[in-house]
């Protein structure tokens, strides 16, 4: 049997509070917490960092290119970051870019 809908709603609630707490705790300790469409990320802040230095360096739309440049979890967070629109390839600077809600 199934139970009833108020309590499947009273957990789903706690549940996403549970989540922004264990997120928002993830910040304090200095992960990149990013907000994707259907979903949150932490990342180490060291991963970030080496990630933006490489993205820096990308100057190539071929995907091919890209994923020979970026370790295998790199190119995971750089499709997701792209499908999300909130990373962008500038032609006329050559490189890749974040949006500004991303920095």
């Amino acid at each position: 049997r199934r139970p009833p809908r108020s309590t499947l709603s009273n957990s789903s609630a706690a549940s996403d509070v549970y989540k922004r707490q264990f997120f928002r705790y993830l910040e304090r300790e200095g992960a990149k917490v990013l907000k994707l469409p259907h979903e949150r990320v932490a990342i180490d802040p060291t991963f970030w960092s080496t990630f933006i230095s490489k993205l820096s360096r990308l100057s190539t739309t071929n995907e091919e290119e890209i994923s020979k440049k970026l370790t295998k979890q790199e190119h995971k967070l750089f499709i997701k970051l792209k499908e999300a629109a909130l990373l962008y390839y500038d032609p006329m600077e050559a490189r890749w870019k974040l949006v500004e809600e991303v920095k």
